[in-house]
């Protein structure tokens, strides 16, 4: 499996010949060959014989950087836009996932909220709980009060920061000390109990 990184934010990605990319730097090494070092990489001049190189040799997984910055910001700002992650349940140490595995939820709580204040602590938690949790019908969850379900996080405001990234993802996110799912504590002082009480959720709202 070869895992191919390529950051074109600003970038005319026509004029990219070579896998010598911003993120991570690509030298004579590559994740594909971290991955099987018995399998020697070539990538040939023509882009698409390159990919098909790649592909025959067993796929590809790609992470393709593509967004504006400003446009984050401004997507994330609007009333309605909320928060979710579709990264990947992954076995720790086990191949190059996307860092948003790890770290999605502190990335934005630490950086939109603690550094840039993009948004406030009140409005960032809303879009990560209720707000999504309304929008699938789920009534019940999303926030505190009594009879609703216990999915909850007590996290450190002034530590959070996620840790994981291109070349080493595979980092749990700082200042996250209590997890609990369903009134079950997954995570306790940092440390994770083994219970495993989550279960799927239908969507009940059409």
């Amino acid at each position: 499996m070869i895992y191919l990184f390529l950051a074109c934010e600003d970038k005319n990605t026509e004029e990219v010949e070579d896998p010598n990319f911003d993120t991570p730097d690509w030298t004579d090494e590559t994740h594909g060959k971290k991955a099987n070092p018995n399998y020697h990489v070539v990538f040939p001049s023509n882009k698409v014989n390159r990919m098909d190189v790649i592909f025959r040799s067993g796929g590809f997984i790609g992470i393709f950087e593509g967004m504006a910055e400003d446009d984050v910001i401004r997507i994330i700002s609007h009333p309605t836009s909320m928060f979710e992650t579709d990264g990947d349940l992954v076995e720790l140490g086990m191949g190059f996932p996307h860092p948003r595995s790890y770290g999605s939820f502190p990335r934005i709580l630490s950086k939109y909220v603690r550094d840039k204040e993009v948004l406030t602590l009140e409005e960032a938690i809303h879009k990560m709980t209720l707000l999504p949790a309304l929008w699938i019908g789920q009534s019940d969850r999303g926030l505190i009060r009594k009879g609703a379900i216990a999915d909850m996080t007590v996290f450190d405001f002034e530590t959070i920061q996620d840790k994981a990234t291109y070349n080493d993802p595979h980092h749990f996110s700082t200042g996250i000390l209590h997890v609990f799912v369903g009134g079950v504590a997954v995570l306790n002082n940092n440390k994770i109990t083994g219970k495993r009480p989550g279960r799927f959720i239908e969507r009940s709202r059409n």
